[in-house]
């Protein structure tokens, strides 16, 4: 696997990065900005004298909305991302199978997610190891002797 392959593949791909980069940027910069007005409200500048006035006051109330503001920023960049690297169809294989170790490499390279709902063997089938607890307990389900009331 060569070093360029990886999850920024293409074009539209690498703007989208980049547009969640520059967000989480500006995050941090409105950070800087709160922290530059708690600690020297003189030096700060934008939002006006109320701003400064009330920091300097000790108003949290600044703060707190500052940071509600930014945590919702943030959140709808990880649920951007995360819907980016859960978007991965099931693949219906044995695992261990070389169909499925193909679709885990392909993953992985494509930075999504390994394993997702709907991943695995067709239903009914597999390793009896690991499906014939399964099968026996339904089968002791049906030797369990029915109550006798009335029915």
């Amino acid at each position: 696997m060569d070093a360029n392959d990886g999850a920024v593949a293409n074009s539209g791909d690498r703007k989208r990065l980049a547009r969640w980069l520059l967000q989480c940027g500006q995050v941090r910069a409105q950070l800087a900005t709160m922290m530059t007005l708690y600690r020297d409200p003189h030096r700060a500048g934008g939002n006006g004298r109320g701003y400064r006035e009330r920091a300097a006051a000790g108003d949290l109330t600044v703060l707190q909305g500052c940071l509600a503001n930014l945590i919702g920023q943030l959140s709808c960049i990880s649920d951007e991302v995360e819907a980016v690297i859960a978007d991965t169809p099931a693949v219906i294989a044995f695992p261990g199978s070389m169909e499925k170790i193909a679709t885990l490499q392909a993953r992985l390279a494509a930075g999504k997610a390994l394993f997702v709902d709907g991943d695995g063997p067709p239903d009914g089938e597999g390793p009896p190891e690991r499906y014939g607890h399964q099968q026996r307990l339904a089968a002791k389900d049906r030797r369990r002797p029915r109550s006798k009331g009335g029915n």
